[in-house]
Formats: C-alpha cells, sequence, structure tokens
C-alpha cells in the first residue's frame, strides 16, 4: 500500500475541520492514523491562520526559501525557484 501524502487539497480539508473527530474522521480516509491529541494540537495551531499559496506549497511537501530578499517557493523535485 501506498503511503499517504499530504497535499494541498487535503491541508485545505483539514483546515476545514470545526473538531477533533472531524479531523480525525479525514484523516483516516486519507490514510493517516492521528490520535484526538494530535487532532485537537493541529485545530489549536490553525484556529484563525490562513496559509497563502506559497506557505500551503511549502506545507504541502515543498519549501521556501530567500531568494536574493524575495520569499520563493521551491519543490522537493527542483530545485528552481519561483518568486511569490
Amino acid at each position: 500500500m501506498a503511503e499517504p501524502k499530504i497535499t494541498k487539497e487535503l491541508l485545505q480539508k483539514a483546515m476545514a475541520c470545526e473538531t477533533p473527530e472531524e479531523f480525525i474522521e479525514l484523516a483516516k480516509a486519507e490514510g493517516f492514523t492521528v490520535t484526538k491529541e494530535e487532532a485537537e494540537a493541529f485545530l489549536a495551531q490553525t484556529q484563525d491562520v490562513e496559509l497563502d499559496s506559497v506557505d500551503l506549497q511549502a506545507a504541502a511537501g515543498g519549501c521556501t526559501k530567500d531568494c536574493g530578499g524575495v520569499r520563493c517557493w521551491c519543490s522537493n523535485i527542483s530545485s528552481d525557484c519561483w518568486e511569490r
């Protein structure tokens, strides 16, 4: 069985969860195992947080870095850098 992956869409769904139980069900449906404590911690950290596209891509497996004073996004596949 393939290891589950965190995608941009999955992060958006996770951030839309309103209860730990809802988060746990989403995680289970996507192939992850999450404890109630982990779900509560995630929801507490993401309350009232809205990620921009750069932050969301970085959280979903990319990275952000300083490209000459400009915050950029880069993929794990490529070392190319895209300006935000």
